[in-house]
């Protein structure tokens, strides 16, 4: 079996899709796969598998959102090494991914397609408001309409679709008359580790994850203001909006109670998060957020909005579930969580309910894709 994974828009700071291509890419080779990784090319170099990774011309397009580069058309070499694969593995609805689904509508490609729903576009397509005009917002809101255009098309061309989320399979899958697979997201083996319980009264609140409008950190900012100083928020990772929530953060005269620290890479970050006692995080937008898994590998009880795939990655008794857009309601909740009793429980929840997170390892997630390509070829 050949396999071809195609991620056209890698980035230095890509999100969960590109972590699912490189994780399966590295892990169904370790499994004797022979799978290839097609992807932009980019001045990071990957050290997994290099003489199975096909790079493809890339625009730069990081004068919009930064490190966003998307790769442009195929070179010889990677139609060379479609023609060799028995099924070709999309995660994300780019521009190469649609030329890939073209080929297959107008017959010149004669390759099994399988897309992996990694992304709910039609979140931004309903919930998307722009309050004030900024140029990174504006391209974000006319990008949307062609990513959706592009997903319908390469599902619609595509063989087979892979759900990373069971609530958007359960959504999705009677809708879009494909044969319709669920997988677990691959965690990195790092996470688990497992981990001390702390017993201690909670003051550390974290936040991982990219910094876009989407992800609501304004509301966990604003929270801030009415919790008198009883936590320290601490904001990993880089993105459009950092400069627009520190600026937040200068606003509310809350330099003391915020600290961001910048972009820290997948690998580093298991150790960094035992610092931390709870993670938050107010999205309302994911399929299935790794953050989630993470955050309960390293032992941090998450407070997360709630909604159908904060519910799905998060057992009920080892979570805050916060159903509220209003930062003085999930202040109030905070300060009841500050209370040495309840965040050792929460802790405790955690380690029993740890096996159950095991589905999630790169490895296992690994092997059911690998069952999964099987499946899609035989038939």
């Amino acid at each position: 079996m050949k396999l071809l994974i195609v991620f056209d828009i890698f980035s230095k700071f890509g999100g969960g899709s590109q972590l699912c291509s490189l994780r399966w890419f590295k892990n169904l080779n370790n499994l004797g796969i022979e799978a290839y990784l097609l992807k932009n090319k980019t001045k990071e170099k990957l050290n997994i598998y290099p003489e199975r990774i096909i790079e493809i011309p890339a625009l730069n397009l990081s004068f919009v959102f930064k490190g966003l580069e998307i790769g442009t058309f195929l070179t010889k070499e990677a139609i060379n090494k479609i023609k060799e694969v028995d099924l070709i593995i999309l995660n994300e609805p780019g521009l190469i991914s649609f030329l890939l689904s073209l080929s297959q509508e107008t017959k010149l490609l004669n390759k099994k397609l399988a897309f992996v729903f990694h992304t709910n576009y039609d979140y931004f397509s309903k919930n998307f408001r722009l309050d004030k005009f900024d140029f990174e917002g504006y391209f974000l809101k006319i990008g949307i309409l062609p990513s959706l255009i592009f997903r319908n098309f390469i599902i619609k061309n595509s063989q087979a679709v892979i759900f990373v989320a069971k609530s958007f399979k359960k959504l999705y899958g009677k809708k879009i008359r494909k044969k319709s697979y669920y997988l677990p997201i691959p965690v990195s083996s790092d996470f688990f580790t497992g981990f001390k319980i702390k017993e201690k009264e909670p003051n550390s609140l974290v936040y991982f994850g990219r910094l876009s409008r989407e992800k609501r950190v304004d509301i966990i900012i604003k929270a801030l203001r009415f919790i008198n100083k009883k936590y320290k928020l601490f904001i990993i990772g880089e993105g459009q909006e950092r400069d627009n929530l520190e600026e937040l953060v200068r606003s509310l005269k809350l330099e003391n109670q915020v600290e961001f620290l910048g972009w820290i890479e997948n690998k580093n970050l298991p150790n960094i998060l035992t610092e931390f006692d709870y993670f938050i995080s107010a999205s309302n937008f994911e399929v299935f957020s790794f953050t989630y898994l993470e955050s309960l590998l390293r032992g941090l009880p998450p407070f997360v909005y709630d909604y159908s795939s904060s519910r799905e990655a998060i057992p009920s008794n080892c979570g805050i579930f916060i159903k509220s857009d209003e930062p003085n309601y999930w202040a109030k909740i905070l300060l009841q969580y500050k209370n040495k009793g309840l965040f050792i429980d929460l802790q405790k929840n955690i380690l029993k309910a740890y096996p159950k997170f095991f589905k999630f390892h790169e490895e296992n997630s690994s092997k059911r894709l690998k069952e999964i390509c099987e499946d899609i070829i035989k038939k």
